[in-house]
This record gives C-alpha cells, structure tokens and sequence, in this order.
C-alpha cells in the first residue's frame, strides 16, 4: 500500500525530483508495508478515530495527511513487500514490459530466491536494507 503523499503525488503526476540525488515524489521510500486495521463495531471505529486525532485523519490537519515521508523497512520481508508495491505501481506507471518495471521486479525475485542471504546480510549490516532502496531509487530518479 501507498502512503496518502504518494497517492496525492501521482494524482497530480509529480514525479520529478527537486534536484539530483534527492528522492522525487514518485519514490520508492513512499511504498511501506501497511497494514489496514478494519473496525469491527461503532464503539472501535469511534476508538480508532480518537487514536488517530491529529495524525491527518480529520479535515482539519489535511495537509499533515497528503505530505509525503521517507520510510525505512525494518526487515528483509517489510523490503520485500515495499519493492513488489513498488514494482505494482511502475508497472501501472509505465507498462508491464518496461526496462524500470522488469529491473524493479528482478528484485523482488532475487529476494524471494535468497532472502536467507538477504536475511543475513541484514544482520551483518545495519544499512544493506537502506542501500538496497537508495540503489533503486537513485535508478528511478537517474532514468
């Protein structure tokens, strides 16, 4: 899933970058794994509501909910989901047989190939999970 920068991002297709090396609104870093938490009466919907006061979720901090923030998986499968998300929305972007979408998709099949090794070399490195994303996202933004 998308975070609500993103979406607002490629609503208005504003993809370019600022300048060189700085991650564009069409970014990898916009694409966390989320998980939907779906209430199951009115009493947690009125929960989850008050929960979520002053995190953009009324109309009056609306801008709070359409910035875009940079986002860090925190394992081997959070990347995993973040890359296939990714590759999802190139593939809508541009087509299915693009040289960006077929190269994104590599990753998500290498990963699934070794994520022992992947796993590994996460262990070893705290940033072999940042380079990963910053390698792909420097592509995104060089093409």
């Amino acid at each position: 899933q998308t975070v609500h920068g993103t979406v607002t991002a490629l609503y208005y297709g504003l993809w370019a970058a600022r300048e060189p090396g700085a991650p564009g609104n069409f970014s990898i870093f916009g694409f966390p794994k989320t998980f939907c938490d779906a209430p199951t009466s009115a009493k947690s919907l009125d929960a989850q509501m008050h929960a979520a006061e002053g995190r953009g979720s009324s109309d009056l901090n609306i801008d709070c909910a359409s910035k875009q923030s940079v986002h860090i998986p925190d394992n081997v499968q959070d990347l995993w989901h973040m890359i296939k998300s990714f590759a999802a929305a190139l593939k809508l972007a541009t087509c299915p047989n693009s040289l960006l979408t077929v190269k994104v998709r590599s990753c998500v099949d290498d990963i699934e190939k070794h994520e022992s090794l992947y796993e590994e070399l996460a262990k070893k490195d705290p940033n072999f999970i940042v380079a990963i994303l910053f390698t792909i996202n420097g592509g995104i933004n060089i093409f």
